[in-house]
């Protein structure tokens, strides 16, 4: 094999293995900040459900993507508002941030408990995971197009740099 292409190689494989490595740390800290701001979300919910004046058999407020959100709002142990899919029991609940299996799908579930009210909020992970993904993915893809042209500047660099010791080696060929 040539100095040329040896030399390509190298460079090539270390330039892809670090790149590699920069996405899967940057993808890693992406989703665990992403798992942040959306449990954030969560207790944003809650506090606003919390404060929603409502009284048994009361209309249930609205919230947008309904399908994707479910929740609950209980006081005195009586049941003021909810979504049907969240049928389970108060007493199943605990305070503060779970991962739980509820109708059906696993749902991140938040519970938040004042001495007036207990309101638990619960969103599908599968949801949480594709948004987090379609924004580090297109976060990430400038890096993924940038390795093929790393990839051509390296090859064209080595071989420019290596010309003189090119045109050398054919002279002592042809001497």
């Amino acid at each position: 094999m040539s100095i040329r292409k040896r030399l390509t190689l190298i460079l090539l494989s270390m330039m892809v293995l670090t790149c590699f490595l920069a996405l899967v740390k940057g993808y890693q800290k992406s989703m665990s900040h992403g798992e942040q701001l959306l449990d954030s979300e969560l207790k944003v919910v809650a506090g606003v459900l919390m404060q929603q004046p409502l009284s048994i058999n009361a209309m249930a407020p609205k919230i947008q993507d309904s399908a994707q959100l479910l929740y609950q709002i209980w006081q005195g142990g009586e049941l003021l508002s909810g979504s049907n899919e969240l049928n389970l029991n108060l007493s199943q609940y605990q305070a503060g941030f779970q991962t739980l299996n509820i109708a059906g799908q696993r749902m991140r579930v938040f519970v938040f408990v004042t001495s007036l009210r207990t309101v638990i909020v619960a969103e599908p992970i599968a949801k949480r995971f594709e948004l987090a993904e379609a924004v580090i993915l297109s976060a990430m893809l400038p890096m993924l197009w940038a390795v093929p042209l790393l990839a051509l500047f390296i090859s064209f660099f080595v071989k420019y740099a290596l010309a003189p010791l090119t045109r050398l080696s054919k002279q002592l060929a042809l001497r």
